[in-house]
């Protein structure tokens, strides 16, 4: 969880209430039994509903007068976002974000938890992959990896290790 947050008290005059943002993340996003899901997908949902009007003006009063640029400029994604992210931060609600690239383009994905802590094995799960090993306790080896001796690096399935200093064969399907 977050700790104090200075920015917190420079955006917002008062608490907001993340009953909030909990209720049109309700509306518009993928929700599963841990987090709600927000992506490109549920920002365009909440423009095709025109939701925002209303969060917007909900949120207003809580936001410093020389803050509310944040609110009030060009509707896109990432300024979506960033609303979401300084009311998550704000109430101390857990977001994780996944980066994801297609035809050149990236965007970033959020997942905001509502029901309480959660840990970085869970977080990767839905990701599709291991959680860093940070997140491991020491000794630990993730299910189904082989535990690698210290100094030796891991050789992916199916190739064979080359000594160090010494080229492999070029590829002989490889005409010069």
């Amino acid at each position: 969880m977050y700790s104090y947050c200075i920015m917190c008290e420079q955006v917002f005059k008062k608490n907001v209430p993340i009953s909030i943002l909990f209720a049109l993340l309700e509306q518009i996003c993928l929700k599963t039994e841990k987090y709600y899901f927000l992506d490109l997908n549920a920002f365009k949902k909440l423009q095709f509903h025109e939701l925002f009007v209303k969060f917007r003006d909900e949120i207003r009063p809580y936001y410093h007068v020389s803050k509310r640029f944040y609110i009030d400029r060009d509707f896109t994604y990432r300024m979506f976002a960033n609303i979401v992210r300084q009311l998550s931060r704000t109430a101390n609600v857990r977001f994780d974000s996944e980066i994801k690239y297609h035809q050149s383009k990236y965007h970033v994905d959020y997942m905001i938890y509502h029901n309480g802590d959660t840990t970085a094995q869970e977080v990767s799960a839905h990701k599709g992959h291991k959680a860093p090993k940070s997140a491991l306790t020491k000794g630990e080896v993730p299910e189904g990896e082989v535990p690698v001796p210290e100094g030796e690096v891991p050789v992916p399935e199916g190739e064979v290790p080359v000594p160090e200093g010494i080229l492999p064969d070029p590829d002989p399907s490889i005409s010069s």
